[in-house]
């Protein structure tokens, strides 16, 4: 069974999930594990956590999962337009501004209006994380390739590590560092860091 820690907000307060077949999300104070579960749903998934202590993720089965955000017990579900197999949210900041993905679209949903992200061109994009500069940050896919992106005030800036066939961005700082992983056989990753960003061009 494995463990993966996800998303911490300042507090230190930590989510994620573990399991198998049936995933289950938790949040972790540093001594105690509190198991997170919207409803029935077999699997749940923990992405991100921010200072009120609102969580993202997704719920569901093995054969599909919903995009959720919750604040203690009380859940809320994301509804991403048209269908989908899997949808997740991802990442929260600190004005409740929640991004996500589901199959091939990536979204922002902020006030209870969802907006989609497609980097121009490619059939997949993946919104992963927003800090509170409205930073979102994620990757695409682009002839069996994936790439990094940044996304400020409706412009992309992309990137990739240099020669390696995948980049992703996971997170991104209120300053505007982003983290994430890049692999050259889709096996073994590797992550990284950069310097910060202001804007993208």
């Amino acid at each position: 069974m494995s463990t993966l820690a996800t998303g911490i907000n300042d507090a230190g307060l930590i989510v994620g999930f573990s399991g198998d077949l049936y995933d289950r999300g938790f949040v972790y104070d540093g001594t105690t594990f509190t198991p997170v579960r919207p409803g029935n749903r077999t699997r749940t998934f923990l992405y991100g956590i921010n200072n009120a202590g609102e969580i993202v993720g997704g719920a569901g089965n093995p054969y599909f999962t919903d995009p959720f955000a919750a604040r203690g017990d009380h859940f809320k579900a994301l509804s991403f337009p048209g269908q989908h197999v899997y949808a997740y949210a991802t990442g929260i900041n600190n004005f409740g501004t929640v991004v996500g993905w589901d199959d091939y679209h990536g979204y922002v949903y902020s006030h209870g209006q969802v907006k989609q992200i497609d980097f121009p061109g490619p059939q997949q994009t993946l919104a992963w994380g927003i800090n509170d500069g409205g930073v979102i940050v994620g990757y695409y896919a682009e002839g069996g390739s994936d790439f990094g992106f940044a996304l400020l005030n409706g412009n992309f800036a992309s990137f990739g590590y240099p020669g390696v066939r995948a980049t992703a961005a996971y997170g991104i700082s209120p300053s505007g560092q982003l983290v994430g992983a890049y692999t050259d056989d889709f096996i073994t990753y590797h992550g990284f860091v950069t310097s910060p960003i202001a804007e993208a061009p």
